[in-house]
């Protein structure tokens, strides 16, 4: 019995560990001790939620967050004054790649020249850039080599035996928080800290650095801290009652939209997961146009009458998506005829004029035809040649495709929309 006790305990203490990393406080205590009031909680809403739309999970996404807190604290206009001297931006970018590219990215918004660089201090901006550099910057080479260091060095406290991450496909689903905010840390930031990865000396001092803060000192702490935020970050967005910022994310989708980042998809899943309120405040009839009350009535009828599984014009259109078919496959049938008739010498059917009901009938040579376009439903019968029967097969499928899909639909919605412009501007 005391030992069924103590193995229930012993689950009971690695269940309560494995997720204390989650459970690091509540979310409004986080957000207090990291001095983010609600408009701003609301900015990093829809940054997270953008980068959720691209693929992370909310691993990875904590990861990221956690690592943007201990670069610049969240704050678009911080500047490297310590080290190199070189980092920009929420990211701390410091690589002239990087540099240049948030200021490429800043063209089209407010520009502050931060090192020679004219970036956008704004963090929105910032974090549609980020976004979209995450995997392009994206270097794995260093943290394959983590557990082997952090083993190394273990009486420093580094976290042990974490989850490697070197592909970006992997670290975007993400599971292992801690694994995940040193993969970020490694692979994109690339700090200090990965010094000691790199080859170079435990004990020699990273430029612009002495005293004790040599390169195991930012191995162990950038590493720890890393964690300690990103865990932090999870608590922090995954609970948050603080809405998504509409503003916010309005920009932040049209600067990866227009840079041809996101897909329609992505921005769908975007616009679901900010849950953009839309105002209808003003959309009464008398304040709509007479387009935008052409498609409401249109609209109306569609749902009166096709919503509904088993409405009949859902049915008819059923019926026409197959007549479509039928016709497709009739025209394809018409041209194997022509070529059967063409090639049979062994026994005599008309089997062209079978298949069109006595209309067209092979010619014998393919000089001679009595088909034209412009006798099409007359009565009598046609000779046809090879260009004229493919002429028409081409024709057939094409309306018969146009059934089918829908586009037939299209344009006589069209024709019909033309039609009431005119008749109300009479």
């Amino acid at each position: 019995m005391c030992k069924k006790l103590s193995l229930l305990l012993a689950v009971l203490i690695l269940l309560l560990s494995s997720v204390s990393v989650y459970a690091t406080g509540d979310s409004a205590s986080i957000q207090q001790e990291w001095g983010l009031k609600d408009e701003q909680m609301g900015v990093w809403m829809s940054v997270w939620q953008a980068m959720k739309a691209s693929g992370l999970s909310d691993v990875a996404c904590a990861a990221v967050m956690g690592n943007l807190k201990a670069e610049s604290g969240l704050r678009g206009s911080a500047s490297e004054s310590g080290g190199t001297g070189a980092g920009i931006g929420i990211a701390q970018w410091s690589t002239n790649s990087n540099r240049q590219g948030l200021a490429d990215w800043a063209c089209e918004h407010t520009k502050t020249n931060v090192k020679g660089y004219n970036i956008c201090t704004n963090e929105v901006c910032q974090a549609g850039y980020l976004v979209s550099d995450l995997e392009k910057s994206w270097i794995d080479s260093y943290h394959a080599k983590y557990n082997e260091y952090a083993a190394k060095y273990a009486d420093t406290g580094v976290p042990q035996n974490v989850t490697l991450y070197t592909q970006f496909a992997n670290f975007k689903t993400a599971t292992d928080i801690k694994g995940a905010a040193i993969a970020m840390f490694d692979c994109y930031e690339r700090g200090a800290g990965i010094n000691i990865l790199i080859g170079s000396s435990p004990t020699a001092y990273p430029k612009g650095y002495s005293g004790e803060k040599n390169n195991l000192w930012f191995f162990k702490n950038e590493h720890i801290n890393r964690v300690s935020y990103a865990e932090k970050a999870y608590v922090l967005f995954t609970n948050s009652t603080v809405p998504a910022s509409q503003e916010a994310g309005e920009q932040i989708a049209t600067q990866l939209v227009s840079a041809g980042y996101w897909t329609e998809d992505e921005l769908s899943i975007y616009s679901k997961l900010i849950e953009s309120p839309v105002d209808l405040s003003n959309a009464v009839r008398e304040n709509l146009t007479q387009d935008q009350l052409q498609g409401l009535s249109m609209w109306e009828r569609e749902n009166k009458h096709n919503i509904e599984e088993g409405g009949a014009i859902n049915w008819l259109r059923r019926i026409v998506m197959l007549a479509g078919i039928l016709f497709t496959i009739w025209m394809a049938l018409i041209y194997c005829a022509y070529w059967f008739d063409r090639i049979n010498n062994i026994f005599y059917i008309d089997t062209l004029g079978i298949l069109t009901f006595g209309h067209l009938h092979m010619s014998d040579n393919e000089q001679e035809s009595t088909f034209r376009v412009k006798d099409i439903g007359k009565e009598n019968h046609k000779t046809v040649r090879h260009r004229d029967i493919l002429f028409i097969c081409l024709a057939g499928t094409a309306f018969g495709v146009a059934i089918i899909t829908g586009g037939i639909y299209i344009a006589l919605r069209w024709l019909n929309d033309l039609i009431v412009r005119i008749l109300g501007r009479l």
